[in-house]
């Protein structure tokens, strides 16, 4: 079993936008780690709220920043990865946190323990501040297709190699919303390994875009069934219906995906 070996080209990425507060939190817990072996960018989207000035002040811990306009989320993670030297790439926005000071330092010791994979994948803590509520967002050990159409991975609680992002295109910058969650529903298509640590490695805050715009993310999802995902929308539908032998009918489809 060939085992990750060096975890110290990590890279890990932080967008923000007209999140002054956000932004000082996320950064915190960063430099707060006790494992420290990793780079950390910045990249802003030309902020007007004092959220340069956050940047300024904790510039010595910043491998990396930019401020200027963007075209949305996905194209500011984006370009965190293009400026990324890592071996692997952890998105960690604006607002969410490492769940505590020692979750890279638990992370990467179970890292070194498992089989070198394209993506590793973890719990993620889901923090409602208005309602004063949290709840663990838990992944399965192994991952199916069907999971994907009702769930998802958290990119805050998830590590992907930078040459297989690359690879992929980074994430899809057609949508606002779903570009994370399609990303990995093509990497898992496309026969890319996925490892689970059973750890909660951030705690990720229900009060952004993604959690807040429902009627966008339904729209979004329609649109991918329709384009990026026309060629297995009508498998979906029947694997939803099959109550007994599942996993058999998974390979059958997986095989065919893969080979489309």
């Amino acid at each position: 079993m060939e085992t990750v070996k060096n975890m110290s080209l990590l890279t890990i990425i932080s967008i923000n936008y007209n999140s002054k507060n956000g932004l000082q939190k996320t950064i915190e817990s960063v430099i707060k780690q006790s494992w420290k072996d990793f780079e950390y960018i910045v990249i802003d989207g030309g902020s007007t709220d004092g959220s340069l000035e956050v940047v300024k002040n904790y510039q010595d811990y910043i491998n990396y920043d930019i401020s200027e306009p963007d075209n949305g989320v996905f194209n500011a993670m984006n370009k965190g990865a293009k400026a990324a030297n890592g071996d692997y790439l952890l998105f960690l926005n604006s607002g969410d946190i490492l769940h505590n000071d020692e979750s890279l330092s638990k992370l990467v010791a179970q890292m070194m323990q498992k089989s070198d994979s394209d993506i590793y994948y973890t719990n993620l803590l889901l923090a409602d501040l208005e309602n004063d509520t949290e709840r663990i967002h838990q992944c399965p050990n192994h991952l199916t297709l069907t999971y994907f159409t009702g769930s998802f991975i958290g990119h805050p609680a998830s590590l992907i190699k930078r040459t297989v992002f690359n690879t992929m295109g980074g994430y899809s910058e057609d949508y606002h919303i779903i570009s994370d969650w399609l990303f990995f529903v093509k990497a898992f298509l496309a026969g890319y390994t996925f490892q689970y640590i059973d750890m909660i490695l951030s705690t990720f805050f229900l009060d952004g875009v993604s959690s807040n715009g429902n009627a966008q993310h339904a729209e979004e999802v329609k649109r991918v069934y329709q384009n990026e995902l026309s060629f297995i929308a009508s498998d979906m539908k029947s694997l939803r219906k099959v109550n007994t032998r599942p996993y058999r009918f998974m390979e059958k489809l997986l095989s065919k995906i893969r080979t489309h």
